[in-house]
């Protein structure tokens, strides 16, 4: 009965103290921020941080560029996430439906300029 006791006591501080601290969401809930026939970024990895979407391609993903660690496709096309500006430099392709976020050592991280959207 005491060991049964301490281990609820110690349950009920953990849970507490979760409470305490403000606990957030599941890193993947602001993919839901990319509605349909979008293509989506987050300047953080997980989709978290300052959010842009695109329904056309962009030279220069104003505000974004070389700042965006997680994408969103939500497009029925591929899309072309270029190094450089106006669709330059290296392409990352990105599928239709697809999405993903680059850890820190990922050369894809913070690196693009440009986006275009294949077949609109």
């Amino acid at each position: 009965m005491k060991k049964s006791l301490a281990v609820s006591v110690a349950a009920g501080s953990i849970i507490g103290l979760a409470a305490t601290l403000g606990v957030s969401a599941p890193a993947n809930a602001a993919i839901s921020q990319c509605t349909s026939n979008k293509v989506c970024a987050w300047k953080d990895t997980n989709y978290q941080g300052t959010f842009g979407s695109w329904t056309s391609s962009s030279s220069t993903l104003s505000g974004f560029a070389n700042q965006i660690s997680s994408t969103s496709n939500r497009r029925t096309t591929s899309i072309g996430w270029y190094y450089g500006s106006g669709y330059t430099g290296t392409r990352w392709l990105q599928a239709a439906g697809a999405a993903g976020h680059f850890a820190w050592l990922d050369p894809k991280n913070d690196s693009f300029e440009s986006m275009v959207i294949y077949g609109s």
